[in-house]
């Protein structure tokens, strides 16, 4: 995929590289629509400010604020709480994780790890040689990377994503 190709694919993907507003811009947004809607049945408009000020706090949460949703990076960030973040209550980066972001780590986020769990159990089991294994919408592809080659000598993984930064992020953890 060429760079050309990705900022087409930006343009029609949501979650995809918002890049057309600062993040202060986009918080001046969401700000002004909370304001504007008012309080909810569920949640006043005093705590939808909190939780905006919150968000702003730390990397997923800007992230989840400019694009409203994920990209392979931050998937891959998210499937790998469970194993690293989760256990010590820090990021990637050596930063304490929020209660807000703990929260979004441990339980929103659930069924996506349950998931990378269980699938990766599931395609464990259908290794060995002269297979190919391909991953569709791969983000950066831990998926079929962190599987056990071991003993298996004739194998190829391929990676499909719209996502050029997810496929280079692939490429580096293939190394």
């Amino acid at each position: 995929m060429t760079k050309q190709s990705q900022e087409f694919n930006e343009q029609r993907v949501l979650s995809h590289g918002n890049q057309n507003e600062t993040i202060q811009q986009t918080i001046d947004r969401i700000k002004q629509r909370i304001i504007q809607t008012g309080d909810k049945s569920h949640v006043t408009v005093a705590r939808q400010l909190e939780l905006l000020n919150e968000l702003v706090g730390f990397p997923l949460g800007q992230f989840l604020l400019q694009n409203r949703g994920l990209n392979g990076y931050w998937t891959d960030y998210v499937i790998e709480h469970q194993y690293q973040g989760k256990v010590t209550g820090i990021d990637r980066e050596g930063r304490s994780l929020t209660e807000l972001e703990k929260f979004l780590l441990d339980k929103s986020f659930l069924a996506t790890q349950q998931r990378y769990v269980n699938f990766s159990k599931i395609i464990q089991s259908y290794v060995r040689d002269n297979l190919v294994f391909a991953s569709l919408l791969c983000g950066v592809m831990r998926d079929l990377l962190k599987l056990d080659f071991t003993g298996v000598e004739n194998f190829r993984l391929v990676g499909i994503d719209i996502d050029f930064e997810s496929l280079e992020l692939a490429k580096k953890l293939a190394k």
